[in-house]
């Protein structure tokens, strides 16, 4: 059984970010979602916004930021993913910056990430293994207690 979050996630899977000057309403909910946030367009970096929003869907606070990078000081750290977690990647184009996503697996060379803001939309794509920052858990969800509610 998934964790709701990424049931959650993987309802989204198609959303997209809209051409030109409109918003797409859906993606400036996400941005909603990070507290404090009062940029709502969906040509703002959001793939923050996207776990934080489905996390929120289900009572659960991530780390209220935009930068993709603050999920790696929310929850618990795991050595060893599972699907579901958060998995924040480092970027290819700026020191500071980063992704996350929700781990679904991951081979020699690549993770499966169901992400916002991926290719300007919420999908599943592949990344380079070697990006991998870090996995995290909410600290007050048991991974044993998700598996007894199956």
């Amino acid at each position: 059984m998934n964790p709701p979050w990424l049931e959650t996630a993987i309802k989204e899977v198609g959303v997209a970010e809209f051409e030109g000057n409109r918003n797409n309403p859906r993606i400036v909910q996400y941005l909603k979602a990070v507290e404090g946030n009062t940029v709502l367009t969906d040509s703002t970096p959001w793939c923050s916004a996207f776990p934080e929003f489905c996390f929120n869907e289900h009572g659960i606070e991530g780390p209220n930021s935009l930068i993709a990078r603050k999920w790696l000081d929310w929850g618990i750290k795991l050595n060893i993913p599972v699907v579901g977690c958060i998995c924040v990647l480092s970027s290819l184009y700026h020191v500071w910056a980063g992704h996350a996503g929700f781990w679904f697996f991951e081979s020699l060379e690549s993770v499966l990430l169901l992400s916002g803001n991926c290719d300007n939309r919420v999908k599943f794509k592949l990344f380079p293994k070697e990006h991998i920052l870090g996995y995290r858990w909410p600290s007050h969800i048991s991974m044993s207690d998700l598996l007894l509610k199956t």
